[in-house]
């Protein structure tokens, strides 16, 4: 017997020596495979301009905490935890740059003065000049900063993007959000808006898709808005869509879901309160007191909601409401054609449930080369939308809201009938339903005069019917 325990002992140690030795492999496997994974990247700062040493730029692991600084010299040196991660450098007054990793383990960096963006193009009246050029009051924003927020108006994305641009925002309803815009305040009497210009030609762009735009322009004094003349008195807003490249066939997709609440809402008393409140009120002026303390004591503990009823306004509202839009765009093309196509749809519901709106865009830009001295231009951009509202008004909505107390009933019954007139105004009271069908479509002609050099001859026709049915 005591040589069986004996050998079981010495059997059971050495299963235990092997456990031991297979998970410290295993550990040491684990632990190898990580230091494999992690990889020390050095390099070099410069100045694109200068070409000299930048001390004091972030170098930071993209979508992580893992950064380093250069040194007086330009160099750093940081560890990152992939061999696939994107380094960005950024300084200020410097355009922030983005490098692949891609398993190198030198990466020199060499960035560029915010300041060359003065010799980007912008976008004023009846043609482009340079930022440096500029003399008179104008300002612009890219494309791909309207829709970093989103919105589901184009205008909701400007305020607080460009100075002296002033947008007010009337409503907060899907399909009725679209903003009051002025440029430096007003600066006539009757309208007072200033001129909406798409592609050259006088529209609103306020229901068009942000992933569309390229830019948009604001002229803000008389030198900037001269072209249009008095159509210009309260300033111009030229919006320019996106239109394709001599580059190789590009698909790119856009897409976001999103919930929306009420920001601020007014607080109400409950129905006991409301009810002691009113007895408070009774006994102030004199006069018997309405309800007794079996009453308050039904409308505290709720046991009759039907006859002794506390309602709750916000029952009422759609809590997270639903807003989601997606994009589909298709560009690219050759020296003699270039296209750019884009779909897109957005859903949005309300602070009720019996509204939300649908809306579908589509812009088809087109650019062909017909001869060596003629270029044809046609661009459509198209708009769907519905709009389904009920049919008493917000205001009216909630009007009867600050009305609702322990008198008028229960927002339901027991039974789930609505009770008082809110519920019934939301629900029962009919509906409003908007729909729009606009087709914006141009085609332009640029023949260029060979026998004065740079002179160009453009002719444009515009077609924008629109159908709207309420």
């Amino acid at each position: 017997m005591k040589k069986n325990v004996s050998k079981m002992f010495f059997m059971k140690s050495h299963y235990l020596l092997f456990m031991k030795i297979f998970l410290s492999g295993i550990f040491l496997l684990f632990q190898l495979s990580v230091l494999a994974q992690q990889q020390t990247v050095i390099g070099t700062v410069i100045d694109s301009q200068t070409a000299t040493a930048m001390p004091g730029v972030n170098i930071v692991v993209k979508g992580s905490t893992i950064g380093a600084i250069s040194d007086q010299y330009g160099k750093y040196s940081i560890t990152v935890p992939d061999r696939n991660v994107v380094l960005v450098f950024s300084f200020i007054g410097y355009s922030t740059l983005e490098i692949p990793v891609a398993g190198r383990s030198v990466i020199d960096a060499t960035l560029i003065s915010e300041a060359l963006s003065l010799e980007e193009v912008v976008v004023v009246g009846y043609g482009v000049q340079k930022k440096t050029s500029l003399t008179a009051a104008v300002s612009s924003v890219k494309g791909e900063k309207l829709t970093a927020i989103p919105t589901s108006s184009v205008s909701n994305s400007l305020g607080g993007r460009m100075p002296g641009l002033i947008v007010r925002q009337n409503s907060g309803e899907p399909g009725r959000d679209e903003n009051t815009i002025y440029i430096r305040g007003i600066s006539t009497r009757g309208n007072t808006s200033p001129l909406l210009i798409v592609d050259n030609i006088p529209r609103s762009f306020q229901q068009l898709d942000p992933n569309t735009i390229a830019s948009i322009t604001i002229l803000k004094d008389a030198a900037a808005v001269a072209p249009y003349g008095v159509a210009g008195a309260n300033g111009v807003i030229l919006v320019t869509t996106k239109r394709g490249e001599t580059a190789a066939p590009s698909l790119k997709i856009n897409s976001y879901v999103g919930f929306q609440n009420p920001t601020i809402l007014p607080k109400w008393v409950n129905a006991y309160q409301w009810a002691t409140l009113k007895n408070a009120a009774a006994e102030g002026a004199g006069l018997p007191i309405p309800y007794n303390d079996a009453t308050l004591q039904k409308y505290k503990d709720h046991s009759d909601p039907d006859a002794y009823p506390d309602p709750n306004p916000y029952d009422l509202i759609n809590r997270n409401a639903v807003i989601t839009s997606h994009n589909i765009e298709f560009s690219g093309g050759s020296d003699r054609m270039h296209y750019y196509t884009s779909l897109s749809y957005q859903y949005q519901t309300g602070m009720w449930e019996t509204v939300h709106t649908n809306r579908y865009n589509l812009v088809i830009n087109l650019d062909a080369q017909a001869s060596k001295t003629t270029k044809i231009s046609l661009n459509v951009i198209g708009r769907n939308q519905e709009n389904i509202f009920p049919g008493a008004t917000t205001s009216r909505i909630f009007e009867l809201l600050a009305y609702m107390n322990a008198s008028r009933g229960p927002v339901y019954y027991s039974n789930g009938m609505p009770g008082d007139k809110p519920p019934a105004t939301i629900y029962n009271s009919g509906y409003q339903k908007n729909h729009t069908l606009a087709l914006y479509s141009q085609l332009s002609v640029e023949q260029e005069l060979s026998f004065i050099p740079g002179l160009k001859l453009t002719g444009t026709i515009a077609y924008d019917p629109t159908n709207y049915l309420y």
